[in-house]
């Protein structure tokens, strides 16, 4: 007849192999680092996204006061703030974003005379599809009315 009885270690010796053991350590290190790697990660993309969105409106401030410095009160097709407005959202990329356009003309609209543009673009910033805030980015242009 066999007699199985079950010997207990002494508690620091379970303590002492529990310490050993790995099992579950991998999924503890990446419990730790992918929240933070997904933070950055998504933030990165929303960073991009906004700088993408300067660019554009800077190109589309600088397209506006070209097109401006060429059309003076005194030629076929003089530009009007609609106008200028108009071209700025057609030359922008910025899908989900509020657009403000702000022309300025010194002294009307001649020859000779500055001509300034202002885009004003309010980027919705967050994580995924919470928007948690918003980045506003500005470009301005200043030319001089050529005909």
């Amino acid at each position: 007849m066999r007699l199985s009885a079950r010997v207990r270690l002494p508690e620091w010796r379970r303590c002492k192999r529990a310490l050993r053991d790995q099992r579950g350590s991998t999924l503890l290190e990446m419990a730790v680092v992918l929240p933070p790697f997904f933070l950055l990660l998504f933030g990165l993309f929303e960073f991009s996204i906004v700088l993408l969105g300067y660019c554009s409106a800077s190109f589309a401030c600088r397209e506006a006061a070209r097109y401006a410095s060429v059309r003076s009160s005194t030629s076929i097709s003089p530009c009007t703030t609609a106008s200028i407005q108009a071209l700025v959202k057609t030359q922008i990329w910025a899908p989900s974003a509020t657009v403000t356009v702000t022309p300025t003309w010194a002294s009307g609209n001649t020859i000779g005379d500055p001509v300034k543009i202002s885009v004003s673009v309010a980027y919705p910033v967050g994580l995924a599809v919470i928007s948690v805030s918003t980045v506003t980015v500005t470009a301005s242009t200043q030319r001089t009315i050529m005909r």
